[in-house]
Formats: C-alpha cells, sequence, structure tokens
C-alpha cells in the first residue's frame, strides 16, 4: 500500500532510490488518494489508484485498503525517506507471523537523517508516552513506514483520519494483543515533497488519540 500525492518530485526520488526509471511509477504515484500495489515493490504496474481526494492522511489510507485485500498490507511514504529496498524485510517478518511489522528509526543499527530537534523530541516523547501507558517497548511509534497483516487490521476500530493515524494503529495492535516488531531501519533526509506534519497542531492530534485510548482501557478495567 503506497499513500502519495501528485508531485513528479516524489516520483523522481522513490525512482532515484530503487534504482527504476521514474516513468515507471507514474501509475504508482499520479494521485491524491492512495495507490495500492502488491508486495513486493514493484510489482505494482497497473496497480489501482484514486484521483479522488479525501480528508487526511488516514482518510486516504482507509480509502486505499477498501481497493485492495491482500493479505499484507505495506505503508511507504513516497518522499525519499524511506528505503524501498527494505520492504522486503517488513514484509519477510510479517511472513514469519508477525502482525505488525515497524521499519524504527531509532532502533540501534539505524538513525533519521530527516529529524530535526523538534521532530526529534515529538516522536522520542509520544513514543515514551505510549510505551508507558500502554506497557509497550515501541522505539519508534510514529514512523509511517510499516507493514501488517491484512485479517489483523481488520479487527481494529481506527478512527483517526489525519497524521493521528501514525500513532493510533501502533496502540490499536498493542491493545488487541497482536503480534508485533520492529526492524532497524535508516531515514534519510527527504529528497521530494513537504512535511505537512505541523509541530502543535499534529501533536494535539496525537495526544487526544492516546489519551482516548488509555481511558478506554481504564474503562475496561472498571467493568
Amino acid at each position: 500500500l503506497i499513500i502519495g500525492q501528485r508531485d513528479t518530485r516524489q516520483r523522481h526520488a522513490v525512482a532515484k532510490q530503487s534504482g527504476q526509471p521514474a516513468s515507471l511509477h507514474d501509475d504508482l504515484f499520479g494521485f491524491d488518494v492512495g495507490c495500492v500495489l502488491p508486495a513486493p515493490f514493484g510489482h505494482g504496474i497497473g496497480a489501482a489508484t484514486r484521483d479522488r481526494p479525501v480528508g487526511g492522511y488516514g482518510a486516504a489510507i482507509m480509502e486505499a485498503l477498501k481497493i485492495n485485500h491482500d493479505d499484507i498490507v505495506v505503508e511507504f511514504p513516497p518522499d525519499g525517506s524511506s528505503p524501498p529496498e527494505r520492504i522486503k524485510d517488513l514484509i519477510e517478518k510479517i511472513e514469519e507471523g508477525y502482525d505488525f511489522v515497524i521499519a524504527s528509526r531509532y532502533m540501534k543499527g539505524a538513525r533519521s537523517y530527516d529529524d530535526d530537534i523538534v521532530t526529534s523530541f515529538g516522536n522520542w516523547m509520544f513514543t515514551r508516552v505510549i510505551n508507558l501507558l500502554f506497557r509497550t517497548k515501541f522505539t519508534d511509534a510514529l514512523i509511517g513506514y510499516r507493514a501488517y497483516r491484512r485479517s489483523a487490521i481488520d479487527k481494529l476500530n481506527v478512527r483517526a483520519t489525519k497524521l493521528d493515524w501514525s500513532v493510533e494503529l501502533p496502540i490499536l495492535f498493542a491493545k488487541s494483543g497482536a503480534k508485533i516488531t520492529e526492524i532497524p531501519c535508516d531515514e534519510p533526509r527527504r529528497i521530494g515533497g513537504k512535511r505537512k506534519m505541523h509541530p502543535i497542531k499534529t501533536g494535539m492530534a496525537i495526544s487526544r488519540v492516546i489519551i482516548w485510548e488509555f481511558f478506554q482501557v481504564a474503562i475496561r478495567m472498571k467493568k
């Protein structure tokens, strides 16, 4: 599953990283909502696309999930910050039996070259809060580069429609008892597109998701 925009720079960014011509990705990245392609990366010629805009990142992914019914879903940010050659590693972990696999920027052996002071602190802080409240062991709960089993996400009540999708998903997978793991994966500096994250606005949205999901746990424990 790839989510992107009509941005020629993003197509060239992925083409540069994958070693394939940019024209190969015209079908994959000429959209506003989402594009579905079978894994592994590069087998998606003729993949289904939608040109109808929807209200946010999470809504776009949910729209794309309606198109595709493959057993394994990969979320791939196409701005050049996600090495496409690691898609196969995410898929291999799912095939080993995991339900949700994160390409972590902060595991030992990996680092982010795209972070600034604000994003680095925010990612660290929210990941720590999630680990504390939900008894998880994430190193990178907010990254948009991850894979999951279709049968596992179909069981979740996902509500987030914007960038808060990135944090709601790992929380819901953890609450559901899904089998979760991470792999170390560098985050190169993006070479296409602009960051759409607004620290205050996005931070508040993420905080609301965390608080809501924590209270749902508290309410369930009281019953």
